[in-house]
C-alpha cells in the first residue's frame, strides 16, 4: 500500500504562519475488482488539514498558538475536525544547545468524536556542535490523544540526529506506544533515516520498523525553502 503526503507552507514576518497538508491512500482495490464495479475507483482515503498559528519569540522561550480544521474521507464516508493547540519551547541557555518543548492540542468541534483532555507531551533536545558537524539528541513523553478513536494514548521516544557541513544528516529513532485497540496493548516504531541538502532543496529518505499506521515502509520526501 502507498500513502501520498504534501505539505506547503507560507510565513508572514516573525509572527503569523499558514499551512496546507494534504495525504491520500492510493488506489484502494485492485483492477479486478474496479472491472467488476467502476463505482469502486471514485471512492478515496485522504485527509486535507489548514492550519494557522501566531508565534511569539524571545530569547529564551517562543510560544505559539494555532488553529486548524480538518477534512478526512474514509471510502465515501466524509468527517471533519476543528483542532486548536498550544505549543511552548524553552531554551534556557539562550541557544539551541539545551531546549524544552511543551505541547497541547485539542479538538474543538466537528463530527469526529474528541477524546477528553486532548494530548499532552513535553520533550527535551540536547545540541552539541564538533567542528563543522552537530549531534542532537531528544527525549519525548505523550500522553492522551485528541480523538475517542485514536490508535495510541501514550508514548515515549528517543532519537538521534548528526549533521555534517548542514548537507548531510543520519537519523535513528525508537518508540514505544500503548494502544487504544488492536492485538497487543503496547507497539514499538523503529527508524533510520539520512538526507541532503542542496542550497534550499532537501531529499530525505526513511524506513520504519512498526505494526502501527500503516506498517512498516519507507519513506521518500523532498522539500523546497524559496
Amino acid at each position: 500500500m502507498q500513502a501520498f503526503h504534501g505539505v506547503t507552507a507560507f510565513r508572514w514576518g516573525p509572527r503569523w504562519s499558514l499551512a496546507f497538508a494534504y495525504t491520500g491512500l492510493g488506489q484502494l482495490f485492485d483492477s479486478a475488482l474496479t472491472n467488476q464495479d467502476p463505482g469502486l475507483s471514485d471512492l478515496q482515503a485522504r485527509a486535507i488539514i489548514a492550519a494557522l498559528d501566531a508565534t511569539i519569540a524571545r530569547k529564551h522561550a517562543a510560544v505559539s498558538f494555532g488553529f486548524a480544521t480538518a477534512a478526512d474521507e474514509m471510502i465515501g464516508d466524509i468527517r471533519g475536525s476543528n483542532l486548536v493547540r498550544i505549543h511552548a519551547r524553552l531554551m534556557p541557555l539562550g541557544t539551541d544547545e539545551l531546549t524544552l518543548g511543551l505541547h497541547w492540542a485539542g479538538v474543538a468541534g466537528g463530527s469526529i468524536a474528541p477524546a477528553r483532555g486532548g494530548r499532552r507531551q513535553a520533550d527535551l533536545v540536547l545540541t552539541r556542535p564538533i567542528g563543522r558537524a552537530r549531534i542532537s539528541t531528544a527525549l519525548a513523553y505523550y500522553e492522551g490523544a485528541q480523538w475517542r478513536f485514536s490508535e495510541t494514548v501514550e508514548g515515549y521516544a528517543v532519537s538521534t540526529r548528526f549533521d555534517l557541513f548542514s548537507v548531510i544528516h543520519f537519523e535513528l529513532g525508537a518508540s514505544r506506544h500503548r494502544t487504544s485497540y488492536g492485538a497487543d496493548a503496547f507497539a514499538w516504531r523503529k527508524g533510520i533515516g539520512c538526507g541532503l541538502t542542496l542550497r534550499r532543496l532537501t531529499f530525505d529518505m526513511t524506513y520504519n520498523s512498526t505494526a502501527l499506521d500503516l506498517g512498516t515502509g519507507y519513506g521518500i520526501s523532498i522539500g523546497y525553502e524559496p
